[in-house]
């Protein structure tokens, strides 16, 4: 079921908006935000690691990868460490 609500997660607090992910993703960097699951966005520099199907983030969370997203969230986190 769809929610009009997104959730925000800082590293000090959780802010929920009634947004459309979507509309969050166009706001965001590119540079570092990528869409790694029609349900999340990451923060490239806050990625510890990327697994297989999972990006691991230095919190330790786990957030899933769409199969599709795979090259380009692996592409944006190689770019930002090479800067």
């Amino acid at each position: 079921m769809f929610s009009p609500y997104i959730d925000i997660h800082t590293n000090s607090e959780k802010i929920t908006l009634r947004k459309k992910i979507s509309e969050i993703e166009k706001i965001l960097p590119s540079k570092y935000f990528v869409r790694c699951h029609r349900s999340y966005i990451v923060n490239v520099k806050y990625v510890k690691s990327i697994l297989k199907n999972s990006v691991l983030l230095e919190n330790g969370i786990e957030i899933p990868i769409s199969k599709g997203k795979y090259e380009e969230i692996n592409d944006s986190f190689i770019n930002y460490i090479c800067e």
